[in-house]
């Protein structure tokens, strides 16, 4: 009777030992769904290729549709299919500095709003043969690879504390067992 309890205990630490890496490509597959379709084909045209041709010129634009709240050149400069708003409209705002290219090759534009001196970022990317602002989404986090910053610290954190009920289980029912073979329970 004992035995089959440990062994059903250990299926469950094996079951819930999964739930990480279930998760990890629930979150994959839905990143790769969701770049599929991502693009409108009709803002990738020779046209706007060579208007968006290097990251400089989509900042510049980018720099006009915040400040003006224009969302239909917001729109053209992430390419996307579907329709975004801009995340933050602001008069005050003004072209930063590009800050880095990571190992993804984005590159991180910061704009500084000139009263307040708060600062947004900006993460641009090459795309089909032109450059476009690539906002912070699902396809976004998994291609840059700032998923792993969240994923990897939450599944340690969450190892350890599957590990603690485990060695809290085992001790208990090891003292449980010692205290049954001494007749005290």
């Amino acid at each position: 009777m004992e035995h089959k309890k440990t062994l059903r205990f250990l299926r469950w630490i094996l079951g819930l030992a999964l739930v990480p890496f279930i998760a990890a490509l629930l979150y994959i597959a839905v990143a790769y769904v969701q770049g599929i379709s991502r693009y409108d084909e009709s803002l990738f045209t020779p046209a706007y290729q060579d208007t968006y041709e290097a990251p400089y010129r989509v900042s510049g634009d980018l720099e006009k549709a915040i400040q003006t709240g224009d969302e239909e050149l917001y729109n053209v400069l992430t390419g996307l299919q579907q329709k975004r708003s801009i995340p933050e409209v602001n008069p005050d705002i003004i072209y930063g500095v590009l800050l880095e290219v990571d190992e993804q090759d984005y590159f991180h534009y910061m704009f500084i709003d000139k009263h307040t001196y708060r600062r947004s970022m900006y993460y641009l990317e090459e795309v089909n043969g032109r450059w476009v602002v690539a906002p912070e989404d699902v396809h976004f986090h998994y291609h840059s690879g700032r998923w792993m910053k969240v994923f990897l610290p939450a599944t340690i954190v969450y190892f350890l504390l599957l590990f603690v009920i485990a060695l809290a289980v085992g001790v208990f029912r090891v003292s449980r067992d010692i205290r049954e073979a001494r007749g005290m329970a």
